[in-house]
């Protein structure tokens, strides 16, 4: 399986990047199956048939959301010392977003102009990189 990976570009770009363990390799995939989901009416019908399951589902996506399942007590997250390296991405983009406000509030600086690509394409090799 391996030797037929590595004959191609694409392939080898590919186990490099899964042997230096880099998440960017899954996206593409993870972009595939999310494209794939099911209906509303599909899950709903699953959560009849395997209620723990489903159950088991939603926490999965609610942590791949960002939400987390510790108690969160509000003193932890104002300590000037709280460690980021428990932090979601999301818990620490949301730090940011508010240390980027603060700052707005002490110095008047310009931001960059902030674009979205609208449009969707494969990603390439050269986008894995």
């Amino acid at each position: 399986m391996v030797a037929a990976v590595e004959r191609s570009a694409e392939g080898r770009a590919l186990l490099l990047q899964i042997q230096s363990l880099d998440r960017a390799a899954f996206r593409p995939e993870l972009i595939r199956a999310m494209l794939g989901a099911p209906t509303v009416d599909d899950i709903k019908a699953y959560a009849a048939r395997n209620p723990d399951r489903w159950a088991a589902m939603v926490a999965t996506m609610a942590r791949l959301a960002g939400y987390s399942e510790r108690p969160e007590d509000g003193a932890s997250l104002t300590h000037p010392f709280a460690s980021i390296g428990k932090l979601s991405d999301s818990e620490l983009l949301q730090r940011l977003e508010a240390i980027d406000g603060k700052l707005d509030t002490l110095v008047d600086r310009k931001r960059p102009a902030v674009t979205v690509d609208a449009e969707f394409r494969e990603p390439t090799v050269e986008d894995l990189m």
